[in-house]
């Protein structure tokens, strides 16, 4: 596959430390993802039942692509650690353009961190990187998702022990998008109109859904070579 449109520019700069290259080994965890579509009781009122409007995970992410998605964060442990959506790229396949992966990238800021303690495992001497205000631990977490265009599910791969869970991505991503509907309030991908009714609204909530591909499907696919490699 190759990059199409891709525009890279980032609002904020990811400091790494190119003279050195670090060996690990990274788990990947495989999942299924789709959105579900739910009423938004807040706005319906006295509206009841569910929405007919589905969107597909390429939609819901060329949506998320158009506003400012990495200020949109998620926090919990009171606030301890943070959630965001860093980047994402678009990447269609030249020979079938329905087929499309998409590149994520997610962070995890513990903003309660103890200082970070380097040691020199020859002479055993110490350094030690003490945070400021407003700073904190971050791990990032690379995803993909593979799949087609106009379905309503697909995979998703997840890079595990980044501090980043299936469970906190899928609240994220719900997060990002109740802040883009309160945002932009007469955006049409939010909105439907109600049955029985000419010009009456129903507003949607849309959430993520993403459950683990059983054991069995994953092992079939390496061993019939149905698989796709995975660039970190």
């Amino acid at each position: 596959m190759q990059d199409t449109n891709i525009d890279l520019d980032s609002k904020e700069k990811l400091i790494g430390i190119p003279s050195k290259l670090v060996k690990q080994d990274i788990c990947i965890e495989f999942h299924n993802i789709s959105f579900k579509s739910k009423t938004n009781g807040r706005r319906n009122s006295d509206l009841i039942g569910d929405p007919v409007t589905l969107r597909t995970p390429y939609e819901i992410f060329q949506l998320i692509s158009k506003y400012e998605y990495h200020t949109k964060v998620w926090a919990r442990n009171k606030k301890r650690f943070v959630h965001a959506l860093e980047s994402m790229r678009f990447i269609e396949d030249p020979i079938d353009s329905n087929n499309i992966v998409i590149d994520l990238l997610f962070s995890c800021t513990d903003t309660e961190a103890l200082p970070v303690i380097n040691k020199n495992s020859k002479d055993r001497s110490r350094k030690t990187f003490n945070f400021e205000e407003n700073e904190g631990h971050e791990k990032l977490c690379h995803a993909v998702f593979i799949g087609k265009k106009d379905a309503y599910f697909g995979r998703f791969h997840l890079e595990t022990g980044q501090n980043t869970t299936a469970l906190q991505a899928s609240l994220l991503l719900k997060r990002i998008l109740k802040l883009i509907s309160m945002e932009d309030k007469n955006n049409v991908f939010f909105r439907e109109i109600y049955p029985s009714t000419l010009d009456t609204p129903f507003y949607i909530e849309y959430e993520a859904q993403i459950e683990s591909v059983p054991e069995e499907d994953v092992v079939e696919k390496i061993s019939s070579g149905n698989f796709v490699e995975l660039v970190l």
